[in-house]
């Protein structure tokens, strides 16, 4: 008779298999698995760390913008004040003033100092919002107000 083939042992292969993942399990103790995933976790720390850097300095730059369009415009409106304030007549062109939001000239800004006199009060109010100026009081303060803001005197010429 022929020789029987030898059989697998499905308990030695068990007792293998968790013998296997039992000392597969213990890898993570070797050193340097333990530095690679600190290594790891150092590299994640700092790439949120440089994400906030990035975010603040985008942030920096927007204030530096502003700034600098603060500066601009309040050199536009220095050169217009003192444009306006030497006008000896009310029907002499007045140079607008510029906005602290755009740095642009203001809309509806008045051309002569009768223009200005003759401004509606809304007209008013949103001039000198866009000066970045306080809008209280009543009308008449207000126009005073803006007449001051464009570098003229307090009573019309």
């Amino acid at each position: 008779m022929a020789a029987q083939p030898v059989l697998p042992d499905f308990e030695a292969i068990s007792r293998s298999h968790a013998d296997l993942s039992r000392e597969l399990g213990r890898c993570g103790n070797l050193p340097t698995l333990q530095e690679g995933n600190l290594i790891l976790q150092t590299l994640r720390e700092m790439q949120e760390q440089m994400q906030e850097m990035r975010g603040e300095m985008q942030e920096m730059r927007e204030e530096i913008r502003q700034t600098r369009n603060l500066v601009a415009m309040s050199g536009e409106n220095s050169i217009a004040r003192l444009h306006n304030s030497q006008i000896i007549s009310s029907d002499q062109p007045l140079m607008p003033l510029h906005s602290v939001l755009s740095n642009e000239p203001i809309p509806l800004f008045p051309n002569t100092i009768n223009d200005l006199q003759h401004l509606s009060s809304a007209t008013t109010l949103d001039i000198l919002r866009a000066l970045g100026c306080s809008t209280s009081g009543n009308a008449s303060t207000r126009k005073s107000r803006l007449r001051l803001q464009c570098g003229l005197k307090e009573e019309p010429v």
